[in-house]
């Protein structure tokens, strides 16, 4: 039975909201942010891939074509997350982002640590309703060149150089309508904060830039099968995201934020009781974005857990 609860709380423990837009450092990890707690003092460690091909042109919610860009992004997580009580948990996550952008004239490509995230969570019903807040911290690095030398967009750093504060809450419903069904329905929010000396490698001049908040809804449905010896489960949901305009000097950015409507699949294998293997991916429904952008055209991804 102690099985087959984790089984069913692991399908909600991997859930993962991609990124939307080129107009977002980091990692796409707003939504990730869910941690499980069984009441057992028990460690969950989860390495995740993703990797996002960000070569769709669009123009409000008009797809264009032969745009001469061309744009991906790689990203691993590593996260912890750890039930101090049947009540309270924390969670961290550790990205390592590899982003790399062509055109006709120049290429870039910057890697390294992105900002690192940190959340405590509290059970309002165990096992059911939850409320978590935390912060993401400026590690990532805000100094990556393009082939020419010069600082790459704040977009193609893997850190955003500010302090961010995140808010979360997430209901659960186990054998919902029938048995072994999971309804999860979550909603988060992140609060982004304002780099005063983008540009400038001493952090002393440079121009102020603040990325846009985002706002993530999802409800998933997982299902919970045996085959064999292994737990199988499959899930499939919706994600809404917005994001507000960037702000350069304190003024709107035309050609950002906007609303993006997401299907995620993925499914989960566990073929004994520590490891817990995953893959997914993901397909937009509905882009209607600010002005003229890229972003997502799709996404896929593999993750393996462990709990100890």
């Amino acid at each position: 039975m102690n099985r087959l609860l984790c089984i069913i709380l692991i399908a909600l423990y991997n859930t993962l909201a991609y990124g939307q837009t080129c107009c977002s450092a980091g990692a796409p990890i707003n939504a990730a942010f869910g941690i499980i707690n069984n009441g057992n003092n028990q460690l969950i460690l989860n390495l995740d891939y993703t990797f996002v091909n960000v070569n769709r042109l669009v123009s409000d919610s008009e797809i264009l074509q032969n745009d001469p860009r061309n744009r991906s992004g790689q990203y691993i997580l590593l996260k912890a997350g750890y039930s101090i009580s049947d009540r309270w948990s924390i969670s961290s996550i550790i990205p390592y982002i590899s982003q790399s952008r062509n055109t006709f004239s120049q290429s870039e490509s910057n890697h390294g640590i992105g900002d690192i995230s940190i959340l405590g969570q509290y059970e309002i019903i165990p096992q059911k309703l939850s409320f978590g807040a935390g912060i993401q911290l400026p590690s990532g690095n805000t100094k990556g060149t393009n082939s020419s030398g010069l600082i790459s967009s704040p977009d193609m750093q893997s850190g955003s150089g500010t302090w961010d504060f995140i808010a979360t809450i997430q209901w659960t419903e186990n054998h919902f309508l029938i048995p072994n069904l999971q309804q999860n329905f979550s909603f988060a929010a992140k609060y982004n904060g304002t780099n005063n000396n983008f540009g400038d490698p001493q952090g002393v001049l440079g121009r102020q830039f603040k990325f846009g908040d985002e706002y993530s809804s999802k409800i998933n449905w997982s299902y919970l099968l045996l085959l064999g010896d292994w737990f199988v489960i499959p899930n499939i949901g919706l994600n809404y995201n917005y994001n507000t305009r960037n702000k350069e000097q304190g003024t709107d950015a035309s050609n950002s934020g906007g609303h993006w409507i997401n299907l995620p699949l993925g499914i989960q294998f566990q073929p004994e009781e520590k490891f817990i293997f995953g893959a997914k991916a993901m397909l937009p429904i509905i882009q209607k974005l600010n002005g003229l952008q890229i972003t997502t055209k799709f996404s896929f991804g593999f993750s393996i857990t462990y709990l100890l």
